[in-house]
Protein backbone atom coordinates (compact mmCIF):
# COMPACT_ATOMS: atom_id res chain seq x y z
CA UNK A 1 0.00 0.00 0.00
CA UNK A 2 1.35 3.09 -1.13
CA UNK A 3 0.69 6.26 1.51
CA UNK A 4 1.33 9.73 1.79
CA UNK A 5 5.09 11.18 2.57
CA UNK A 6 6.70 7.04 2.19
CA UNK A 7 10.11 6.89 0.69
CA UNK A 8 10.92 5.47 -2.80
CA UNK A 9 13.73 3.91 -4.38
CA UNK A 10 13.93 3.77 -7.49
CA UNK A 11 16.18 1.48 -9.58
CA UNK A 12 17.11 1.52 -13.46
CA UNK A 13 19.75 -2.05 -14.70
CA UNK A 14 19.91 -2.90 -11.12
CA UNK A 15 21.04 0.42 -9.81
CA UNK A 16 19.54 2.72 -7.28
CA UNK A 17 19.27 6.01 -9.39
CA UNK A 18 16.85 8.14 -7.31
CA UNK A 19 15.18 7.73 -3.81
CA UNK A 20 12.05 10.32 -3.22
CA UNK A 21 8.97 10.90 -0.96
CA UNK A 22 5.87 9.99 -2.43
CA UNK A 23 3.65 13.15 -1.90
CA UNK A 24 0.41 11.80 -2.55
CA UNK A 25 -2.10 8.06 -3.17
CA UNK A 26 -2.06 5.45 -4.81
CA UNK A 27 -5.40 4.36 -5.74
CA UNK A 28 -5.87 0.51 -6.89
CA UNK A 29 -8.89 0.48 -9.73
CA UNK A 30 -9.83 -1.76 -12.05
CA UNK A 31 -8.07 -1.14 -15.33
CA UNK A 32 -9.34 1.95 -17.04
CA UNK A 33 -11.36 3.04 -14.23
CA UNK A 34 -12.97 6.51 -15.10
CA UNK A 35 -11.07 9.14 -12.61
CA UNK A 36 -13.79 11.43 -11.25
CA UNK A 37 -13.01 15.28 -9.77
CA UNK A 38 -13.05 15.54 -6.37
CA UNK A 39 -14.58 18.91 -6.45
CA UNK A 40 -16.05 21.60 -8.28
CA UNK A 41 -13.01 23.49 -10.35
CA UNK A 42 -11.02 24.89 -13.27
CA UNK A 43 -8.85 22.66 -14.97
CA UNK A 44 -5.48 23.88 -15.10
CA UNK A 45 -3.26 21.35 -16.77
CA UNK A 46 -4.20 18.62 -18.56
CA UNK A 47 -1.66 17.16 -20.76
CA UNK A 48 1.85 14.86 -20.03
CA UNK A 49 3.78 15.68 -17.07
CA UNK A 50 7.30 14.00 -16.17
CA UNK A 51 6.74 10.93 -14.11
CA UNK A 52 3.12 11.35 -13.45
CA UNK A 53 2.65 10.62 -17.08
CA UNK A 54 -0.60 11.50 -18.39
CA UNK A 55 -2.26 14.25 -15.83
CA UNK A 56 -4.74 16.56 -15.15
CA UNK A 57 -4.72 19.38 -12.25
CA UNK A 58 -8.07 21.21 -10.93
CA UNK A 59 -8.14 24.13 -9.09
CA UNK A 60 -10.91 24.44 -6.53
CA UNK A 61 -9.82 27.87 -5.46
CA UNK A 62 -8.63 29.35 -2.45
CA UNK A 63 -5.16 27.88 -3.30
CA UNK A 64 -6.24 24.12 -3.19
CA UNK A 65 -5.86 22.11 -6.43
CA UNK A 66 -5.65 18.17 -7.11
CA UNK A 67 -3.57 16.56 -9.18
CA UNK A 68 -4.77 13.19 -10.96
CA UNK A 69 -2.06 11.05 -12.34
CA UNK A 70 -0.66 8.10 -14.62
CA UNK A 71 -3.54 8.73 -16.61
CA UNK A 72 -4.21 6.40 -20.28
CA UNK A 73 -6.63 8.91 -20.98
CA UNK A 74 -7.49 12.40 -20.61
CA UNK A 75 -11.35 13.65 -21.28
CA UNK A 76 -11.03 17.57 -19.93
CA UNK A 77 -9.34 20.50 -21.00
CA UNK A 78 -7.33 23.43 -19.87
CA UNK A 79 -9.68 26.38 -19.18
CA UNK A 80 -12.43 23.72 -18.77
CA UNK A 81 -15.00 24.42 -15.78
CA UNK A 82 -15.73 20.97 -14.08
CA UNK A 83 -18.21 19.46 -10.98
CA UNK A 84 -17.44 17.34 -8.28
CA UNK A 85 -17.70 13.59 -10.06
CA UNK A 86 -17.10 14.56 -13.57
CA UNK A 87 -14.99 12.59 -15.21
CA UNK A 88 -11.75 13.98 -16.04
CA UNK A 89 -10.20 10.72 -17.67
CA UNK A 90 -9.36 6.93 -16.80
CA UNK A 91 -6.38 5.31 -14.59
CA UNK A 92 -3.58 4.10 -16.61
CA UNK A 93 0.26 2.94 -16.10
CA UNK A 94 1.63 6.25 -17.74
CA UNK A 95 4.65 8.27 -16.56
CA UNK A 96 6.49 6.09 -13.62
CA UNK A 97 3.98 3.42 -12.96
CA UNK A 98 4.22 -0.27 -11.92
CA UNK A 99 0.94 -0.66 -13.02
CA UNK A 100 -3.20 0.76 -13.55
CA UNK A 101 -3.97 3.15 -11.00
CA UNK A 102 -4.32 6.70 -10.00
CA UNK A 103 -1.81 8.92 -8.48
CA UNK A 104 -3.97 10.90 -6.15
CA UNK A 105 -2.30 14.39 -4.57
CA UNK A 106 -3.58 18.03 -3.69
CA UNK A 107 -1.54 21.17 -3.50
CA UNK A 108 -2.13 23.71 -1.28
CA UNK A 109 -0.77 26.89 -1.88
CA UNK A 110 1.92 25.26 -4.04
CA UNK A 111 2.84 22.74 -1.34
CA UNK A 112 1.61 18.73 -1.31
CA UNK A 113 -0.77 18.39 1.59
CA UNK A 114 -2.15 14.82 3.11
CA UNK A 115 -5.07 14.33 1.18
CA UNK A 116 -6.56 12.03 4.29
CA UNK A 117 -6.82 15.31 6.37
CA UNK A 118 -8.71 17.08 3.22
CA UNK A 119 -11.54 13.82 2.80
CA UNK A 120 -12.91 14.41 6.60
CA UNK A 121 -15.29 17.29 6.34
CA UNK A 122 -14.68 17.81 10.11
CA UNK A 123 -11.08 18.66 9.74
CA UNK A 124 -12.09 20.79 6.63
CA UNK A 125 -15.16 22.73 9.26
CA UNK A 126 -12.58 22.83 12.21
CA UNK A 127 -9.40 23.86 9.91
CA UNK A 128 -10.53 25.71 7.13
CA UNK A 129 -14.12 26.99 6.76
CA UNK A 130 -14.47 28.15 10.22
CA UNK A 131 -11.16 29.85 10.58
CA UNK A 132 -12.42 31.73 6.86
CA UNK A 133 -15.51 32.61 8.59
CA UNK A 134 -13.87 33.87 11.79
CA UNK A 135 -14.58 31.17 13.66
CA UNK A 136 -12.38 30.10 16.80
CA UNK A 137 -11.55 26.73 18.23
CA UNK A 138 -11.83 26.18 22.07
Amino acid sequence: EAVFADRRTYFYNGKQVDQQTHLGFDLATSAQHPVESANDGTVVYADYFGIYGNCVIVDHGLGLQSLYGHLSSIEVEKGQKVTAGQTLGRTGQTGLAGGDHLHFSLILQGIQVNPVEWWDAKWVELHVLGKLAGKTTS
